[in-house]
């Protein structure tokens, strides 16, 4: 164990505690790496150094080159859960029931393609998904509302169509020149309610609460947002730069996670790949921040 793992190891908060969770360990952003990975192996390493799930993009415009390699993935052994686009008519602020609505039409086309997936693999699909947002001089309510009748209508689609997917809205951090749904503790806790689904759950970006906490915006933890709490996305940031290694402790993510214990979580590390190329060689940065977080996990490094 190298000496960053062991100080690593020392600053958790009742490390005997988090084992009686189990958090799965994965690797976000894969779809970047897996372009970079010129050997043809980085799936074998991941599995071999005991990753268990792997986080791909979930667009319909990609599709086509993703599903390969996620099949791919499953034969290594991996599993799957999915990071939605957000971006132009992936984003629920431009969503309506309406067939003639670009982001209806793909949603349609992309949740299924994950229920497919979850066939596959033999088990329930989990799908990150962010919330509306708009420039600043949008209301702040009709985005909000925009985004539960979203979810409603995605969990009618889900079960209409008997998917095996999971859906997880995760926290984001405040922006002062957009408004972004979910960018509060409060906001994603009164969302959860107001779509009266007891299967929503909340992605814990660590990154991001952490720079919500820095300014003030929000951030109280509370029983409402901790207990439903499915799914983590695990980075460290650099000078203010998001998704870098676990190296600069600006995210004290041992702290958070202490607050999670006995839960089932997944746990997804979301290294951006030209972040982390800024902070040295990208997938040694890489193996050596998945060694820290299997310690998180209570796993043996």
């Amino acid at each position: 164990m190298t000496s960053a793992s062991k100080a690593l190891k020392g600053r958790i908060h009742d490390l005997t505690q988090l084992k009686k969770g189990k958090f799965k360990i994965g690797i976000g952003m894969i779809g970047i790496w897996l372009r970079h990975d010129a050997t043809g192996t980085l799936l074998m390493e991941l599995k071999r150094e005991g990753v268990d799930f792997l986080e791909f993009w979930l667009d319909e415009e990609g599709w086509a080159r993703r599903e390969p390699r996620i099949i791919i993935a499953i034969e290594t052994g991996l599993d799957i859960t999915f990071h939605c686009n957000y971006a132009g008519n992936y984003d629920i602020s431009n969503f309506q029931v309406s067939e003639e609505n670009e982001t209806f039409q793909n949603y349609q086309k992309i949740l299924p393609n994950a229920g497919k997936v979850a066939e596959l693999k033999g088990s329930p699909a989990l799908i990150n998904i962010h919330c509306a947002s708009a420039e600043t001089g949008t209301g702040r309510q009709e985005l909000f509302q925009r985004t539960v009748n979203f979810f409603r209508w995605a969990y009618d689609f889900i079960e209409k169509r008997k998917l095996k997917v999971n859906l997880v809205a995760e926290l984001l951090p405040h922006d002062p020149v957009k408004v972004k749904i979910g960018d509060g503790i409060p906001e994603l806790v009164k969302l959860r309610k107001a779509v009266g689904r007891e299967k929503m759950g909340f992605c814990w970006d660590m990154g991001h609460y952490r720079a919500n906490q820095k300014i003030g915006y929000q951030s109280k933890l509370t029983p409402g947002f901790l207990e439903n709490v499915r799914h983590i996305h695990l980075h460290d940031m650099r000078m203010g730069v998001d998704h870098s290694p676990l190296n600069y402790g600006e995210v004290p993510y041992d702290k958070y996670i202490s607050k999670l214990q006995g839960k089932n979580i997944t746990m997804a590390m979301e290294l951006d790949f030209n972040n982390t190329s800024l902070c040295g060689e990208p997938f040694s940065l890489l193996f050596s921040s998945l060694q820290k977080m299997k310690i998180l996990a209570g796993k043996k490094p």
